[in-house]
């Protein structure tokens, strides 16, 4: 494996919504994103290497996006980190593995809860259940990576709990970011990240920068990776 593959940076992309982002998402990501692999999961050949997957629309394809990612693991495996980012970002400002590596899983606040504890699962039948007790951090679903091993053995714990969830006919409220969440409270990440790494798109910036104000973070964020309007 060359010195560029020991990064896998990995993407989602089903249906024309969001096939539309890849190719914008992946420039940038050569541009400014730490030397990488892209992999692709879509059901179109948009970019390689990619692995076909059926589109299951929302939320089940969100949902089921760890569930994905281990369809590969075997090929995962090989590198040393392994990255996830929304199909919908674009990265605006360089990132090193300075940046961003730990030991561990590498999480980033989501940038709407800062200072609160968000909006975990309170449904106690679900297996993503958090107390309104629990004093946790709020991350978003959106980017998040670490090494091989961290990444994907979370991957499997997280895959399998939402299992048990269809199974039993249950589904949290904010799919697969509510499990992340509960995972993230049990399992603390090596690392957090601000939200520059998930930084609203300029048409919401302003009332964002009034959250976070409102949280004690005057100087706000340097945006890095935008997070995009769908629309």
């Amino acid at each position: 494996m060359t010195r560029k593959e020991q990064t896998a940076l990995l993407l989602i992309a089903t249906g024309e919504r969001y096939q539309k982002f890849v190719e914008p998402l992946l420039a940038s990501a050569r541009k400014f994103f730490v030397p990488h692999m892209p992999v692709l999961f879509s059901d179109q050949n948009l970019s390689n290497p990619y692995m076909l997957i059926p589109d299951e629309g929302f939320p089940k394809t969100t949902l089921h996006r760890y569930r994905t990612f281990l369809k590969a693991e075997r090929f995962l495996s090989r590198f040393d980190q392994i990255w996830y980012s929304d199909v919908d970002m674009l990265f605006v400002a360089p990132v090193t593995g300075e940046d961003i590596f730990s030991d561990g899983i590498t999480a980033t606040l989501h940038p709407g809860y800062l200072g609160e504890r968000g909006t975990p699962e309170r449904d106690l039948l679900s297996t993503a259940y958090l107390s309104s007790q629990a004093q946790n951090k709020y991350f978003a679903g959106g980017f998040i990576g670490g090494t091989a091993q961290a990444f994907l053995e979370m991957s499997a714990i997280l895959a399998n709990n939402i299992e048990t969830d269809t199974y039993n006919k249950q589904m949290a409220e904010w799919n697969d970011e509510a499990h992340l969440n509960r995972y993230l409270y049990h399992n603390p990440p090596a690392r957090i990240l601000t939200p520059s790494f998930c930084y609203p798109e300029p048409d919401k910036e302003s009332r964002y920068q009034h959250l976070w104000r409102t949280a004690g973070f005057e100087k706000g964020f340097e945006p890095k990776l935008l997070a995009l309007t769908k629309k």
